[in-house]
């Protein structure tokens, strides 16, 4: 008598809820190269058949075993694509994983890599460089986000009598509150040309929603060469 598609899966992967390892991130510490899929469902197209940690690297034979004495494609899925919401209809489509009767697999790209000796592995990772971008070497393309402590901004006038450049330092958020600091370079192109260059510190984080934050401003005027400096508290 044929085993039921459950007890077959069982007896192939090992009991349901199955743990390879303690510790996840000891695990990849220990086998970076191996393609670990902790909490995984297992599946039929209509059928969930098992869930428990598997290294596809090791046992991606036991999974076209049991797609060859069931006769029918065996799906590996992430565990939120066939529990909780999905329990009762995992996502088969979303799979990482499929193995066939005919005993071959395919495999999502994304994480996985065939080797020269035909056992699957764990795509490594880009490698990331942290660099360090200035105005001169920023093209809007990319822009590291732990480095995002300033932005530019250049303001014309109508008609372009008035001419601002300002420098903010410290990531504005969405609500535009102000950052830590600001240098602000400000031009008159009129007849009277100037030039003023102004500092405004904003020395708490604090939000302050019934009166406004407390700053500091230093502003310098070169043809004067007079410094001027005032504050709110």
């Amino acid at each position: 008598m044929s085993l039921e598609p459950e007890h077959l899966a069982r007896e192939l992967l090992g009991w349901p809820e199955r743990m390879i390892s303690g510790s996840k991130s000891g695990y990849r510490e220990r086998h970076p190269n191996r393609l670990p899929i902790f909490n995984a469902n297992v599946c039929l197209a209509d059928q969930k058949l098992w869930h428990g940690d598997l290294d596809l690297t090791t046992d991606e034979p036991k999974l076209i075993a049991l797609a060859n004495k069931l006769g029918r494609a065996v799906f590996v899925l992430w565990e939120g694509d066939g529990r909780f919401e999905n329990a009762e209809k995992p996502l088969v489509e979303e799979a990482i994983y499929c193995a066939f009767p005919e005993g071959h697999g395919l495999f999502d790209r994304q994480i996985a890599r065939r080797g020269s000796d035909g056992v699957l592995r764990r795509v490594p990772p880009k490698p990331t460089r942290t660099h360090l971008v200035t105005p001169d070497n920023w093209d809007g393309s990319r822009r590291p986000k732990l480095l995002r402590f300033w932005q530019l901004e250049l303001v014309h006038s109508g008609n372009n009598e008035r001419i601002n450049h300002l420098l903010y330092i410290g990531e504005q958020d969405h609500k535009r509150r102000s950052p830590r600091l600001i240098l602000g370079i400000f031009r008159s192109t009129q007849e009277k040309r100037s030039l003023t260059i102004e500092l405004t510190w904003y020395p708490t984080r604090r939000e302050h929603l019934s009166s406004p934050r407390p700053q500091r401003t230093a502003r310098f005027c070169p043809a004067s060469r007079k410094w001027q400096g005032f504050g709110l508290v």
